[in-house]
């Protein structure tokens, strides 16, 4: 409650939010739980934007993928994150890992195109350590890269 009355007076600081989620995300049990930790992360993005509190996000919204619509929000989650902080020049890299890892782990035939469409729009944003990111793609694609993508990425 100490917590709710602070954030309604003053915006909270990414430590705090935080705090909070991983005391809340601890104490969750169910469904319902869930669904107050998903408000939560809410609040949390809108008051705060970081990377870290969207990547702690996308990753709890992973755990509910089970549940109806689990699939849908976990993308939704992923795609609001990449547009709020996707271009984060340090932290920007850990929520396209993130969010390709996901769709590799849940990949079928048809999926395939998500991955390589998460690939693409990653390597055309400079971020840090894009030689990595172009490698892992190299290694992991069965076709070469198109052209197009790499001077996407040459010009990144």
């Amino acid at each position: 409650m100490a917590r709710q009355k602070m954030s309604e007076i003053f915006p909270l600081t990414e430590e705090l939010w935080l705090e909070w989620l991983h005391d809340e995300i601890s104490m969750a049990q169910d469904g319902l739980d869930r669904e107050h930790v998903y408000d939560l992360f809410e609040k949390a993005v809108k008051d705060y934007i970081c990377p870290n509190i969207w990547l702690e996000y996308g990753q709890y919204s992973v755990g509910g993928i089970g549940q109806k619509g689990g699939l849908e929000k976990v993308r939704s989650v992923f795609e609001r994150a990449l547009s709020s902080v996707g271009l984060h020049m340090t932290k920007g890299l850990a929520l396209w890992e993130a969010y390709r890892e996901f769709e590799s782990a849940i990949v079928e035939a048809a999926r395939l195109e998500k991955v390589h469409s998460l690939f693409r729009r990653q390597l055309a944003i400079p971020l840090y350590d894009m030689e990595a990111t172009f490698a892992e793609y190299e290694e992991w694609s069965e076709d070469p890269i198109p052209e197009s993508v790499i001077q996407n990425y040459n010009k990144a």
